[in-house]
């Protein structure tokens, strides 16, 4: 079967498998709280999991699980109580800091780290735009909200999708010079750090 999967249906995978891994952390988080449990999900190898004959239509589908499960238990945790955003954006850097990218990466790795991790749909919708691209920093403009509807759905915020995933990608560039910066959750840079300035 993995003869007929490709580079890119594992890198889709992976991505599945870090969203995983947030709904998870924050289930072990608030072990008790809104059967958080019930929206963890083990994975099986690729191979073993996929419908090969639509490969494409079936991550589709997973990703859209994953997307809607992470959305439900994070709404419904804020909604039995909201103070609990801070203890759920350092479950988000926690995760993220599992995959730390390495302290000699320069900004066009920080943004492939970052890019490795974050579902934004198939890669054909280019979600994503990078208007500059050196060892310096990435310029690059989310196109589409494309996590709205997912949130919107849940009775959510879709805002708190993107306070989360600032939080998962401090994690994830802790280690380097570099941090993610926007003021619109649409324009993105990577750039390096201030001199004392905090990685969360």
């Amino acid at each position: 079967m993995s003869a007929f999967l490709g580079p890119i249906h594992f890198w889709l995978y992976n991505k599945i498998k870090f969203q995983e891994d947030l709904i998870r952390d924050l289930a072990e988080t608030f072990p008790d709280a809104c059967d958080a449990q019930s929206y963890v999900v083990e994975l099986q190898p690729l191979e073993e999991a996929c419908d090969i004959t639509n490969i494409h239509r079936w991550l589709q589908s997973r990703i859209t699980d994953a997307e809607t499960r992470y959305a439900e238990l994070v709404t419904n945790l804020l909604k039995e109580d909201s103070s609990r955003l801070e203890a759920l954006k350092k479950s988000a850097y926690t995760v993220g800091s599992r995959m730390k990218t390495s302290p000699s990466a320069d900004a066009i790795d920080c943004y492939k780290a970052l890019d490795d991790a974050f579902l934004n749909g198939m890669p054909c919708e280019r979600v994503n735009v990078i208007t500059e691209k050196n060892a310096e920093n990435v310029l690059y403009t989310e196109e589409q909200r494309i996590h709205d509807d997912v949130w919107i759905d849940a009775g959510g915020d879709p805002e708190i999708y993107y306070t989360l995933r600032k939080s998962a990608a401090d994690g994830i560039l802790s280690d380097t010079a570099f941090i993610l910066k926007t003021d619109d959750n649409k324009n993105y840079n990577i750039v390096k750090r201030n001199l004392g300035q905090a990685s969360a």
